[in-house]
């Protein structure tokens, strides 16, 4: 098919599909938005992902995962688009996501997402919503790309180059990384409701924390993401960077909560054994779903080797419990655990 055969964005989106190794192959159906599981909550209230200037006027980024260092260096007018990638596993997504421990972070270029979260979005909507652009290579720090729009100019994007994964030559192909940046944009920002298709998740705690948000934050959204919410580890989504917890378990005597494996942590040779802080909180529940006690743990945790965290009751007070876990006070998990079932909520 020559460029000129083209008459929609589905007949190009279908074209690139088919020339892609079978493991991608569906990446460009979507655009990707890329966030904390806090920030989650504005975008699924609002049913908007805004901007940046317009995100953080209107108090809807609870968390700044972004680094500061590559934000001070990026025009103030492109913070006033909503902004989605082309892709995936994208260099700053590498090194935003997960926990790092604030020595760590701080010794690259300090960004935290702690825990991510993937909204897919229909990129034929998406292409088709008044107003919206693209940009190869993207317009984050100093780089200055041309905005462009349309079903011809879409057809002449580098896709060989956007949809690169492993290694490449960074001397030959040096231009990889900044393509691989490549967004989809639109000021004033995006409306997802029509356009959204999944929300992923990175582990199975991860799900069950976004669920538990929802719905005490947003109750009324719950009934349209509930089936759109999804945990898939064969996916091409998350690196796995950083320290996350992936299950917690009943016990016998308390929790089990199980952490990623270390040899993906990012920076782990810098670990210096006691690395972040741990805190555990305990909600007990009645039977009227009432909190009528609160305990609360900690623990140092070895961020290069350590693999999880058990945590006894002293004396288990109900049969049903709310479950907080923080490290170093960012929420990593947060669920209604039945104890009488052994089974999560």
């Amino acid at each position: 098919m020559k460029e000129d055969d083209y008459v929609t964005y589905k007949e190009i989106i279908e074209y690139r599909c088919s020339h892609l190794h079978s493991s991608i192959s569906w990446w460009p159906r979507f655009f990707y938005h890329f966030t904390d599981i806090n920030n989650a909550m504005g975008i699924i209230d609002q049913g908007w992902i805004y901007g940046r200037n317009d995100a953080k006027k209107n108090h809807l980024m609870q968390s700044d995962n972004a680094s500061q260092s590559v934000i001070s260096v990026t025009s103030n007018f492109v913070k006033d688009y909503g902004r989605l990638y082309f892709r995936p596993l994208t260099p700053t997504q590498y090194h935003n996501e997960g926990y790092k421990p604030e020595h760590i972070r701080k010794s690259e270029i300090n960004a935290c997402c702690p825990v991510p979260i993937f909204f897919c979005l229909d990129a034929e909507t998406i292409l088709n919503i008044e107003g919206v652009e693209f940009v190869e290579c993207g317009l984050a720090g100093q780089y200055h790309n041309q905005l462009q729009h349309g079903i011809n100019e879409f057809s002449k994007l580098n896709y060989s180059k956007i949809y690169h994964t492993g290694y490449f030559d960074p001397y030959a192909e040096g231009d990889i990384t900044q393509y691989r940046h490549s967004e989809v944009i639109r000021s004033g920002g995006i409306p997802i409701e029509r356009a959204l298709r999944k929300v992923f998740c990175r582990s199975p705690a991860e799900k069950q924390t976004l669920i538990y948000l929802i719905e005490k934050t947003v109750p009324l959204k719950l009934s349209n993401y509930i089936q759109r919410i999804d945990y898939n580890p064969q996916l091409a989504l998350f690196n796995n960077n950083g320290i996350f917890i992936k299950t917690v378990e009943t016990t016998t005597d308390g929790l089990k909560f199980n952490f990623n494996e270390t040899s993906l942590r990012y920076g782990r040779e810098k670990s210096k054994g006691q690395d972040l802080l741990m805190t555990i909180h305990l909600y007990w529940i009645n039977d009227r779903l009432g909190i009528f006690d609160h305990e609360m743990a900690s623990t140092v945790v070895d961020y290069s080797k350590q693999i999880g965290v058990r945590l006894d009751f002293g004396k288990k007070q109900s049969n049903c419990v709310l479950v907080e876990a923080r490290f170093d006070d960012h929420l990593m998990y947060m669920n209604y655990i039945n104890l009488t079932e052994q089974e999560l909520l």
